[in-house]
């Protein structure tokens, strides 16, 4: 969850998804995964995500964020290099859908193109 460092919800060190209702969000596409992650989980819980507004990408929703307008669910690894320049926290949410693994699945390693061979090395380090 990424808020702007002087919003309430900034000091906690964790927080569960349903603390953070209250307060507007800047939202994704709908169809991108953390938007249905987040629509799904308010859902259980009776909720609804109430948006300032929708913008296309994560640099857009850092910006919104930025200007004290809403919060945002961002990963980390895009959310925590532009924190500190951006004047923002980011607070891990204590949710079992908020933890994501990826998979890389392919045929096999002889069926694997030079180049596909490099991303995967590449991977993997």
């Amino acid at each position: 969850l990424v808020m702007h460092a002087d919003h309430p919800l900034a000091g906690a060190q964790r927080l569960r998804f349903a603390d953070a209702l209250d307060w507007d969000y800047v939202g994704l596409p709908v169809n991108s995964a953390v938007q249905s992650l987040m629509v799904r989980a308010a859902a259980e819980m009776g909720r609804h995500l109430q948006y300032r507004m929708i913008v296309t990408d994560f640099e857009a929703a850092l910006r919104v964020v930025r200007t004290r307008l809403a919060i945002s669910v961002i990963p980390v690894e895009i959310a925590m290099p532009r924190a500190q320049a951006y004047g923002l926290r980011v607070v891990p949410l204590d949710e079992p859908w908020a933890q994501r693994e990826f998979a890389i699945c392919f045929r096999g390693l002889t069926a694997v193109t030079p180049a596909a061979q490099l991303l995967l090395d590449h991977l993997r380090h």
